[in-house]
């Protein structure tokens, strides 16, 4: 009996077991199923944190990147700011002085158009007008350099500033205006440097005209100052050719004459306002040639010998012969 009950006991609890075994194998799968979705979930929050961090990350260092790129144009912005500054500020200085000095080139022409029009044109205001060419032209070339240093530095600036260029283009052409005026002027000068030329040799020849006639008058007025005169005895003016004997008889009655023909050698060549005295050596003496007797006194020294023949009327004394001849005895 009790062998059979136990038998039925353990019939009785052998399905109980196995019902429980089979009861418990569905939970354990719901389990293990939560699990992986909760391990999933963190993964995937992990990944998640993971990809936000390095997104962050990457962001910051391309927000950095993009900051110092920033800073790096807005410095060489400003660069490029102060460099145009400071290229307008150079060429507005250069432009004020480029224009004074092309008033003062200006001034220079009206100048030198005054001098070449002038009358009174000379070497001296030639001189004067080639001093202000010479600076006009120097004045010229230096801004056609300082012209040409701008367009350099427009060009390599790379700026594109029309108003500049539109500048800097005047000021060119007033320069090549001036430069054309300079021209002009030069040909004026060299027209005034041919009609001085031209206007120098007529003076010259002029002054050759008159220089001839001046060396005529002056021979006409210096022969007509020149008297010629001789004294001595009658035996050495004979000798000379001066004087001779003529008419009367035999050795009577002839007369001291002139020579018809006398060389002009037997005189002294004497001026008529310098000469006063004619010296003599005689005793006696006789004016052989024809002179006012009132024009002329002789004059006798000491041992009343005579001494010289004193002119006291040039001018009377000269009048009717040019020349004297003296006879002493």
């Amino acid at each position: 009996m009790k062998t059979t009950d136990e038998n039925k006991t353990k019939k009785n609890l052998q399905p109980e077991g196995k019902k429980s075994a089979g009861s418990k194998s569905p939970m354990k799968k719901r389990r293990w199923i939560r699990r992986g979705q909760l391990i999933l979930s963190w993964s995937f929050a992990a990944i998640v944190l993971i990809v936000f961090g390095v997104v962050l990350y990457l962001g910051k260092n391309k927000q950095a990147e993009i900051l110092s790129e920033l800073k790096m144009e807005k410095t060489e912005l400003i660069l490029q700011l102060d460099d145009r500054d400071n290229l307008i500020d150079d060429m507005v200085t250069t432009f004020n002085e480029i224009e004074t000095d092309l008033m003062r080139i200006t001034e220079k022409e009206n100048l030198i158009e005054f001098e070449t029009g002038d009358m009174e044109y000379n070497r001296t205001k030639k001189e004067k007008i080639i001093d202000n060419i010479s600076y006009i032209n120097t004045l010229l070339d230096d801004n056609k350099k300082r012209i040409s240093y701008l367009n350099k530095r427009l060009k390599d600036s790379g700026l594109k500033m029309s108003s500049l260029e539109q500048k800097i283009a005047n000021l060119e052409q007033s320069l090549l205006s001036r430069d054309s005026s300079i021209t002009t002027l030069k040909q004026v000068l060299e027209q005034k440097d041919y009609e001085m030329a031209q206007l120098n040799q007529r003076m010259e020849q002029k002054d050759l005209l008159i220089a001839r006639q001046n060396e005529v008058i002056d021979y006409q007025n210096n022969e007509k100052l020149v008297a010629y005169a001789t004294a001595g005895n009658y035996k050495e003016l004979e000798a000379k050719g001066v004087l001779t004997k003529e008419r009367g008889f035999l050795f009577f009655g002839k007369e001291t004459v002139l020579q018809n023909e006398f060389p002009i050698e037997s005189f002294e060549e004497v001026n008529i306002l310098d000469t006063k005295y004619i010296a003599l050596h005689g005793r006696k003496a006789s004016v052989i040639t024809n002179h006012p007797k009132d024009s002329y006194v002789f004059v006798r020294d000491s041992s009343e010998a005579l001494a010289y023949l004193e002119i006291t009327d040039p001018n009377a004394f000269w009048r009717v012969s040019k020349y004297a001849v003296i006879e002493t005895r």
